[in-house]
C-alpha cells in the first residue's frame, strides 16, 4: 500500500542585466548563450518506522484501492509514505536600450530539482526477523523502485521538453516599458506551463504503476511465503 503525496513549486528570479546605449538595440536585441538546464535527482535515505500497530496505520489516507471485496475483512500491515517533489528556479536575462528605455528578455537559467522522501512502514504486529515482516518490506520496496524508475523517466523527458522550448522562445524583445512585465509574465507561463505539465503526466503515470503493485495476485503471494 503506499500514501502518496506530490508536490510542484516555482521560483523566479531577474539577473543579468545590462543598459545598452547603442541606437543598433532598438530594432534587434543582443544575442545571447543557451540557457543553462540543470535537472538533478535526489533522495533522502529511506526511513523505516516499525513501532505503530495496525490500527493505527489504518489512520492513513491510502491512495490505492484495496484489490479485495469492499465488504472483505482487510488489515494494513505496513505502507509506504512517499513524497515527490518538484522544484523549479528560472532566472532571466534582461537589457534595456537607454536611449529608447526598451527591454529584452532571455531565459539566463533552468534549475529543476526532482526529490523523493520515502518512508517504510511495517505494522509492529510483525515484529523484525519474521516472515511477514521481510515479506511487506520486500513489497513495499517495490513502490519505491516505481518512484525512483519514473523520476529518472521524466527528467530526461523534461530535459528535453525544457531545451526545445528555450530554444523557440529565444530572446523577447525589444519591448516597450509598458509591455514588459506581460512579455516577462508569458515567459513564466511557458516554463510552469511546461513543466506543469509534463509533471502532472509523472503523478498520473505514477497512480497507475503504484495501483498495479497493490494488485490481488501481489497481496496472495505476500501472504503466501508466510502461512
Amino acid at each position: 500500500m503506499i500514501v502518496q503525496k506530490e508536490k510542484i513549486a516555482f521560483l523566479f528570479l531577474f539577473v543579468c542585466g545590462v543598459i545598452f546605449s547603442s541606437t543598433a538595440f532598438a530594432a534587434q536585441c543582443p544575442n545571447r548563450d543557451v540557457p543553462d538546464i540543470n535537472i538533478s535527482l535526489t533522495s533522502k535515505a529511506i526511513q523505516y518506522d516499525f513501532t505503530r500497530s495496525k490500527s493505527q496505520l489504518r489512520g492513513y489516507q491510502i491512495d490505492t484501492v484495496s484489490p479485495y471485496d469492499k465488504d472483505a475483512h482487510t488489515e494494513v500491515g505496513g505502507l509506504m509514505n512517499g513524497e515527490i517533489s518538484v522544484n523549479s528556479q528560472v532566472s532571466f536575462g534582461w537589457a534595456q536600450s537607454k536611449r529608447t528605455g526598451k527591454s529584452c528578455f532571455w531565459y539566463n537559467k533552468v534549475d529543476i530539482k526532482m526529490h523523493i522522501n520515502p518512508t517504510i512502514l511495517v505494522a509492529s504486529e510483525h515484529p523484525e526477523g519474521t516472515c511477514m515482516h521481510d515479506s511487506i518490506l520486500e513489497h513495499e520496496m517495490k513502490h519505491i523502485r516505481i518512484d525512483r524508475v519514473l523520476l529518472k523517466k521524466y527528467k530526461d523527458i523534461l530535459e528535453r521538453d525544457l531545451k526545445n522550448i528555450v530554444s523557440r522562445v529565444g530572446v523577447v524583445g525589444p519591448v516597450s516599458s509598458s509591455s514588459a512585465e506581460r512579455a516577462r509574465a508569458k515567459m513564466m507561463r511557458i516554463i510552469e506551463k511546461t513543466v506543469s505539465t509534463r509533471t502532472e503526466a509523472m503523478y498520473a503515470e505514477r497512480r497507475h504503476l503504484q495501483q498495479a503493485v497493490d494488485s490481488l495476485e501481489e497481496y496472495e503471494r505476500v501472504q503466501a511465503r508466510c502461512p
